[in-house]
């Protein structure tokens, strides 16, 4: 009866301690640069859209003459200089992540603009992420329930 009172406790423990087993996985550097890049990459300057899969609007003519590497017709990327993708960066709560960034550009706010939903992953990029993490947090538990192998509750 005492074995089992120990492999139970071990699997309460992991339930109980999941949010820190993820927290470890998602404040790894790679793992906030990919989540990041799903952001940035992918969904602003590759598909134009935000959290929603909504485009969030295309150049116009105008936009065309006054700078040629902005083609009328295709999606906004929100890249000019640089400065808003440099300010992403990943915040850690319990159990959820943030996506946060300087929105200001000249005088205009992109989230007044555009809205907030241009951070965030889009359903997508969470399985994307997901699948990225799913081993990593898979060897964190076994990991975790190695470490109380021997122990006795």
């Amino acid at each position: 009866m005492e074995a089992l009172k120990s492999i139970l406790n071990k699997y309460i423990n992991i339930d109980s301690n999941i949010n820190i087993l993820l927290n470890t996985i998602l404040n790894k550097k790679d793992i906030q640069d990919y989540i990041i890049m799903l952001n940035q990459k992918d969904q602003l300057y590759e598909q134009g859209i935000n959290y929603k899969n909504q485009v969030l609007g295309y150049y116009s003519p105008n936009t065309e003459r006054i700078n040629p590497n902005k083609k009328a017709g295709t999606h906004f990327t929100f890249f000019d200089t640089g400065d808003f993708y440099k300010s992403f960066r990943i915040y850690l709560k319990r159990d959820y992540f943030l996506i946060e960034a300087n929105p200001i550009k000249d005088d205009d706010n992109l989230f007044k603009v555009y809205g907030t939903e241009i951070l965030g992953l889009t359903p997508e990029n969470i399985t994307k992420l997901q699948n990225k993490i799913y081993p990593l947090l898979k060897k964190e538990i076994i990991n975790y329930l190695n470490k109380w192998k021997y122990t006795k509750t």
